[in-house]
C-alpha cells in the first residue's frame, strides 16, 4: 500500500472510531479512487426484510406540543405526553386512547421524564417529572407541582419507575441507580460494579439510561454501553442480562442501546434505539420477537441514520404499550403518537370493519 492511499484509510477509520459505533462500514475498496476507500451504506437497515415484521401502524394521535420527548400510559390507558418548549419550560399533555385531550398543564421547567403513581387511580393522575437533578411531583387534580426530591448537581435523571417497593432513578449523569421510598428517603444507590459477575458498572456513553418496574418485583436496568438489559432484585441484587451489539436486526446497534424500554401486557419487552431507529419485540427472556417499526416506517430518512451530530437528538422515539397489547410510539419528528398493533390482530379488525 502506497502512502497516498494510506492517509485517507487512517483517517476514514479514526472516524468512525470516533463515531463510536454509530456507522456501518460498507469495504469496498476502488484503489482508482484516492480517498474513497471506505462508503458508508446504511441504506439497508431503512427497512429490512418483511419477514421481520409482526406489527403494523393502526393509527395516528397529533400532538399540539412543540417537542414532545417522553410518553407514559396508565393502568386505566390513560395516555402522559411530555414536551419542551424554546423558553426552557414544558407541557404535559393527558388524554385517551383516541387522542381527546382530558387535562394538560404547563410547566415551569424543562422535563426529562416521567413515572406515573402506581397508588392513584382513575382519569386524573399524580405523576413524578424528572428535569437535570430535580424530581418534581405534578397533580393534575390541584394543579399543583411541588418538589419531590433534589440530586447533585452532577446527576441528570434519565428515567424514572415506581412499585410497591419504592421509586428508582436512572442517573445518566453519575451512572447510578437511586432506589428511594414513597416519601423521598434514600434506601441504597448503585453503579452495576459490585452486582454484576463481571464486575463492569454502567456504561453510559450519552444522555440516555433507561429502566422500568414491572408487577414481577423486579427492576430492569439498560446498560446502554454493553447493549444489554440486566435485571435486578428490588434491593438492586444482580440476577441476569440479555442482549447484544452488533448490525443485525436481532442486536442493539451502534454506542449505546437501547435508548428506551419498556412492556407487553404478556411480559414481553418493547425496544427502542437512536442511530438506526427502530422499534422492537423481545420475549420475557431476552430473545427476539419481531420488528415493529424501522427507520423509513418512523419517516426517518437515509441521511439521518447513524448521524451522531446533535441534531440526530430528535430522532429519538419512547415507547409504551395499553392494555390491549397495542404499541404507542412517541414520534418527536412528526408530533404524534402511532400506534401499532400485531398483524395478525390489525387484520382480524379490519374484517370486523373496526
Amino acid at each position: 500500500m502506497n502512502r497516498m492511499h494510506a492517509i485517507p484509510i487512517v483517517v476514514a477509520t479514526i472516524a468512525i472510531v470516533g463515531a463510536a459505533g454509530y456507522l456501518v462500514v460498507d469495504r469496498r475498496v476502488n484503489p482508482d479512487v484516492p480517498g474513497s476507500a471506505f462508503q458508508l451504506d446504511l441504506d439497508p437497515h431503512l427497512r429490512p426484510s418483511a419477514e421481520a415484521f409482526e406489527w403494523k401502524q393502526v393509527r395516528k394521535i397529533s400532538l399540539a406540543l412543540q417537542d414532545p420527548i417522553a410518553i407514559e400510559v396508565s393502568s386505566a390507558d390513560f395516555i402522559l405526553v411530555l414536551g419542551r418548549r424554546p423558553d426552557q419550560q414544558g407541557d404535559v399533555v393527558w388524554m385517551d386512547q383516541a387522542g381527546n385531550v382530558h387535562g394538560a398543564m404547563e410547566l415551569s421547567f424543562v422535563p426529562q421524564c416521567a413515572t406515573i403513581d402506581s397508588a392513584a387511580s382513575g382519569e386524573v393522575p399524580s405523576i413524578l417529572v424528572a428535569s437535570a437533578n430535580q424530581v418534581h411531583r405534578v397533580d393534575f387534580a390541584s394543579r399543583q407541582v411541588t418538589p419531590w426530591a433534589s440530586m447533585s448537581a452532577d446527576a441528570n435523571i434519565t428515567a424514572i419507575a415506581m412499585s410497591d417497593t419504592g421509586v428508582y432513578l436512572a442517573d445518566a449523569g453519575q451512572r447510578l441507580v437511586h432506589h428511594f421510598d414513597h416519601s423521598a428517603g434514600l434506601i441504597n444507590q448503585w453503579d452495576g460494579s459490585d452486582r454484576v459477575p463481571d464486575g463492569r458498572h454502567f456504561n453510559v456513553p450519552s444522555n440516555h439510561f433507561e429502566l422500568l418496574s414491572s408487577g414481577d418485583g423486579l427492576l430492569y436496568v439498560v446498560n446502554p454501553g454493553l447493549h444489554r438489559v440486566e435485571t435486578y432484585s428490588s434491593d438492586g441484587k444482580f440476577e441476569l442480562a440479555w442482549g447484544e451489539s452488533g448490525v443485525d436486526v436481532e442486536s442493539f446497534f451502534g454506542c449505546c442501546n437501547p435508548v428506551h424500554l419498556s412492556r407487553l401486557p404478556d411480559g414481553r419487552f418493547l425496544t427502542s434505539e437512536k442511530g438506526i431507529p427502530r422499534i422492537k419485540v423481545y420475549t420475557a427472556d431476552g430473545q427476539f420477537d419481531g420488528l415493529v417499526a424501522a427507520s423509513q416506517d418512523l419517516q426517518v430518512d437515509s441521511s439521518r441514520l447513524g448521524d451522531p451530530r446533535t441534531d440526530m437528538t430528535p430522532a429519538i422515539f419512547d415507547v409504551a404499550s395499553n392494555s390491549a397489547g397495542e404499541i404507542l410510539v412517541l414520534d418527536p419528528l412528526q408530533h404524534c403518537v402511532r400506534v401499532f398493533a400485531q398483524e395478525r390482530v390489525a387484520d382480524q379488525r379490519e374484517l370486523a370493519g373496526n
